[in-house]
């Protein structure tokens, strides 16, 4: 039991990522993928947070998506050894410095 317990904060700590590409001239897309107790204004702080660290504390604007939105959301489920599931959430932004 003890093991499983350890087992599952390890995967929820390792759900809660973040990848930064570069797209263009000072524009990034930024990908944060929460844990499964992340809610959407979570996501979107995080991806807040790494805009203020990508633009080194410069100023950003949101570059809108195809559909005029400042984010897309993703969901997936993800699956624990003994065959539950949870899910967890990504928001992705693409973001210019400024």
């Amino acid at each position: 039991m003890r093991f499983k317990l350890v087992l599952l904060i390890i995967l929820v700590c390792c759900n809660a990522c973040t990848s930064v590409k570069k797209v263009g001239i000072d524009e990034y897309k930024i990908t944060v993928q929460g844990s499964p107790f992340d809610n959407i204004d979570d996501l979107k702080a995080k991806v807040k947070e790494e805009a203020i660290k990508v633009c080194i504390s410069k100023k950003f604007e949101f570059v809108p998506n195809f559909f005029g939105d400042d984010f897309a959301f993703k969901q997936d489920a993800a699956y624990t050894p003994s065959g539950s599931s949870m899910s967890k959430s990504s928001a992705i932004a693409t973001i210019k410095c400024i």
